[in-house]
């Protein structure tokens, strides 16, 4: 039984090294240009989220699932201040590019072009957690209709810092729906959506996208709240 594990234990640890180096080249190969155009999109329900009785799949939440109940603000209670007050970081930030894929997650570099609060300096970079269940090389499973930041946008962050995460001092977005808010034209929003039925560059220019199950008026509420939140800000650094 001793020699079995003596022998058991160095198998083990070489079987490590090979699943991580493996892994890494994974990853390292990753070609982000066809990643954006054959990986599909689909999300998880927020508590949050208003769907209707047809949805099998309501009871299954990302809070739920991932012990998540209090992690996040409460976006029923969401305006401008209220964001605002509950944040570490409130920033005008713009994506850098290419995002890291790191572990389950997907970490962008920001540049910051504004600083409302916050203990950071114009032109530093941040980096910040994209709201990502899981990825792998066919789709990639966002929180409550979130989307992937897009290079060419400017985006009002409300932000804290993660804790536990595989990238130190990055950061992540205080609220699920009125985390990330574009600055750039109008907002834009996918309604409708049934899941995997786009690809990450379709839905990337969308700020906000709502299944097929849930109720309009919920919908109408999110876009309302959203121009609300952005316009407060607007008046806010005239």
């Amino acid at each position: 039984m001793k020699k079995v594990m003596i022998c058991f234990f160095p198998l083990l640890f070489l079987s490590s090294i090979l699943l991580v180096m493996f892994a890494k080249k994974n990853i390292k190969h990753l070609d982000y240009d066809e990643y954006y155009k054959t990986n599909l999109y689909n999300f998880f329900y927020s508590e949050k989220s208003s769907v209707s009785e047809d949805d099998l799949s309501r009871d299954w939440t990302y809070e739920s699932m991932f012990l998540l109940e209090h992690f996040f603000l409460d976006d029923e209670d969401a305006s401008y201040q209220y964001l605002f007050d509950n944040s570490e970081a409130v920033l005008v930030v713009s994506s850098k590019g290419t995002p890291e894929f790191k572990g389950r997650g997907i970490v962008n570099d920001c540049i910051i072009n504004k600083v409302m609060k916050g203990n950071f300096d114009v032109g530093d970079t941040i980096r910040v957690y994209d709201l990502v269940v899981m990825w792998n090389k066919n789709s990639t499973s966002y929180l409550g209709g979130t989307t992937p930041m897009q290079v060419s946008k400017e985006y009002l962050v409300f932000l804290k810092q993660t804790k536990h995460a595989n990238v130190n001092d990055a950061y992540v977005f205080t609220s699920v729906r009125y985390g990330k808010i574009s600055l750039n034209d109008k907002l834009e929003f996918l309604e409708d959506y049934e899941m995997n039925q786009a690809t990450i560059s379709e839905i990337i220019k969308y700020d906000l996208v709502f299944s097929k199950y849930e109720e309009k008026s919920s919908i109408k509420s999110v876009k309302k709240t959203m121009e609300k939140i952005r316009k407060s800000w607007q008046d806010e650094s005239i």
